[in-house]
């Protein structure tokens, strides 16, 4: 909200990290107060990391009350391969009686889980370290993808294939 008694105008504008020395205004400054409203709208679509969100309401005596608070932004997805086996690797089914799928993944802030899917089919699910799936062999070719996904919902995949051989 941004209203009360001498109303004048607000403002909400937005600083980098934490104590910001810089502040880019978001919305002009608006002269209809607000009520339990959208004060504005603000484009978050290039940025990441932290930012605090400050509201200046300005009245007719002068006076200025400000509102803060601290925002995470998180666009960016998380990164994933896989480091075993490696893309077009063959395998022997008699030397090889397990063959243990070996990812590496990290996030710029949170990652919440990578999904493990062979030909089509879910296999697994890890949420922390180590990304290690275990998986007893069947002759033919096959496809792995496997899928990191951050805690704001962002994620990124990519896929190998192998082959075991009788």
């Amino acid at each position: 909200s941004a209203t009360g008694s001498g109303f004048q105008s607000y403002r909400l504008q937005r600083g980098k990290g934490l104590n910001p020395t810089n502040w880019e205004q978001i919305t002009p400054d608006e002269t209809e107060p607000v009520v339990n409203g959208q004060l504005g709208v603000w484009d978050t679509t290039d940025l990441n990391g932290l930012y605090t969100l400050q509201l200046l309401v300005m009245y007719r005596d002068q006076q200025v009350e400000t509102a803060i608070v601290q925002v995470i932004i998180d666009n960016l997805p998380p990164q994933v391969s896989v480091r075993y086996p490696l893309d077009n690797e063959s395998f022997s089914s008699d030397e090889f009686k397990t063959i243990t799928f070996l990812v590496e993944a990290t996030d710029d802030l949170d990652l919440a889980s990578v999904a493990y899917f062979l030909d089509g089919i879910s296999i697994g699910s890890i949420a922390s370290p180590p990304f290690v799936i275990p998986w007893e062999p069947i002759s033919g070719k096959h496809t792995l993808l496997v899928r990191a996904s951050d805690r704001a919902g962002n994620s990124s995949e990519t896929q190998i294939n192998f082959t075991v051989e009788e």
